[in-house]
């Protein structure tokens, strides 16, 4: 078919359903475009390399299943953790609590932000799917739950001024920006952290309207402090000294990793 004739067949189809005009306006090549031509990083954020932040550590729970973190997310946000002194932790997005359950012992404060359930069964999501949230979280007594919606909750009217954040949310661009911002203008940016989760689609590929969300959300000078962390999906603020580089794809592994595994039943 030419391409007078799929723009002919496309226009046909956006008639008949016009909501998929929001899938063009969205798509992430879109915001590939913006990357590169208002910010210049046509590669992404400068890769900090994973063994530069995480050591030998363990992680004693892991589910494997949909919507969670990379087995090095948690392991980055726990590494990140243990390093903090008196570590307030506050996190947008539970889903399962994997997170929020993986750093909670290495913290004095611990925080985890959700929509509420009654919002999210009004987004379409059945009985089945509120059951799974909080499921390794709900029961432990280090973790407080929130509910609201960040676009419109107030985050410093809380009893806790994060030094260590992780913004996993809604990942649309307004919404990464939007949170990007608030919490950037309630920490302290001298002495905290930000992680945001699916900065990347892998490990090697960046999700580029999440990127576009970070850069336009927080203030330009402080950019250069982004970064990429290797083997994550994660991007992380911090005014810490650290070694990076500009990775093209696809990498040359530098590292390789050893993992035993021990299956637990879930009680």
């Amino acid at each position: 078919m030419s391409k007078i004739g799929k723009l002919t067949q496309a226009i046909k189809i956006l008639k008949k359903k016009p909501h998929l005009i929001n899938q063009i306006i969205d798509h992430d090549s879109v915001y590939y475009d913006l990357v590169n031509s208002k910010y210049g990083l046509k590669n992404g954020l400068p890769v900090i390399a994973f063994q530069e932040l995480v050591k030998e550590s363990k992680l004693s729970e892991y589910l494997f299943l949909d919507g969670g973190s990379l087995i090095t997310d948690l392991l980055l946000l726990q590494s990140l953790a243990k390093e903090i002194d008196n570590c307030n932790y506050f996190e947008i997005g539970t889903w399962r609590g994997e997170s929020c359950s993986t750093v909670a012992p290495f913290t004095n404060k611990c925080f985890t932000f959700n929509l509420s359930n009654d919002r999210i069964a009004q987004l379409g999501y059945d009985q089945s799917y509120l059951d799974q949230i909080e499921l390794l979280s709900k029961n432990n007594p280090a973790i407080k739950h929130l509910k609201g919606d960040s676009l419109n909750f107030d985050f410093k009217e809380l009893d806790i001024v994060p030094n260590l954040v992780f913004i996993d949310g809604d990942h649309h661009y307004e919404a990464v920006k939007s949170d990007s911002a608030k919490i950037f203008d309630w920490i302290n940016p001298e002495k905290a952290t930000i992680v945001w989760h699916d900065y990347g689609n892998s490990p090697e590929k960046p999700r580029w309207s999440v990127l576009a969300g970070i850069l336009d959300g927080i203030p330009p000078e402080e950019h250069q402090y982004l970064y990429q962390v290797g083997n994550t999906k994660c991007a992380i603020y911090s005014r810490k000294d650290y070694l990076s580089k500009i990775q093209n794809w696809p990498q040359s592994p530098l590292i390789k990793f050893e993992i035993e595994l021990k299956i637990k039943p879930l009680i």
